[in-house]
């Protein structure tokens, strides 16, 4: 766990932040250049990229928030410090994409080509973005022996004080699962697959509608490892 990089006198860069804008520019770097190879404006996946990017963090942040509302009922003014980590990626991906498809709707683009052409760069960006969790300590799994110890102060310590298995947040949490390395790396793979099918695309939307394939058993999986 390291949640802040670096401090510049009063700036603090913290690391879920700047994985978080790595995710998105990568991602954005890579539909980029698939829309060209497909003779869509680039132009159009950088306003399209803006849309999906600010709705896409608040989706993630308000369901992030409304599933910890005994923390945030507490701490009110942390529900808007998302750069300090805390967000869920299917509140995300739900409310980008209807904003995303309203979108290319206003501007009569083919929707399902262009999510096709998104949906590599959302699987990328998800394996850089849970990487920014582990490093905030954010989204953990439930404990194990062989698990990871999170720091006094945790998310982690937090939790598990409240559930009465650690007598002070000022203890090392007790090992948990890594879940959020199993998340990247499963984010990963689902990319590598969706770069294989591309080139045997037989139809508009086939990549997107694997990728919520993939994502959804997958995330189903590991979410009964979650903490």
């Amino acid at each position: 766990m390291h949640p802040i990089l670096f401090e510049i006198g009063p700036l603090t860069i913290y690391s879920y932040g700047v994985m978080l804008a790595l995710a998105f520019v990568v991602g954005i770097w890579l539909a980029t250049r698939q829309a060209r190879r497909e003779k869509v404006p680039a132009n159009t996946i950088l306003d399209l990229s803006l849309v999906a990017l600010l709705t896409g963090i608040i989706g993630a942040r308000i369901l992030f928030v409304l599933l910890n509302l005994d923390y945030y009922s507490k701490h009110p003014f942390e529900s808007i410090m998302f750069w300090q980590g805390g967000l869920i990626y299917s509140g995300g991906l739900i409310l980008g994409t209807l904003c995303a498809i309203l979108f290319l709707k206003v501007r009569r683009l083919n929707i399902w080509k262009v999510v096709d052409i998104y949906a590599p760069s959302l699987a990328i960006g998800q394996a850089i973005g849970r990487i920014g969790c582990f490093l905030n300590g954010c989204c953990f799994g439930r404990p194990v022996s062989w698990g990871i110890k999170f720091p006094p102060g945790s998310m982690a310590s937090y939790e598990q004080f409240s559930q009465g298995l650690i007598k002070s947040v000022n203890e090392y949490s007790l090992p948990v699962h890594p879940t959020q390395l199993y998340s990247s790396l499963n984010a990963l793979i689902i990319f590598l697959i969706l770069i294989l099918v591309r080139r045997r695309k037989r139809f508009n939307g086939e990549l997107f509608w694997l990728y919520l394939l993939l994502y959804a058993v997958t995330r189903f999986g590991i979410e009964f490892l979650r903490g």
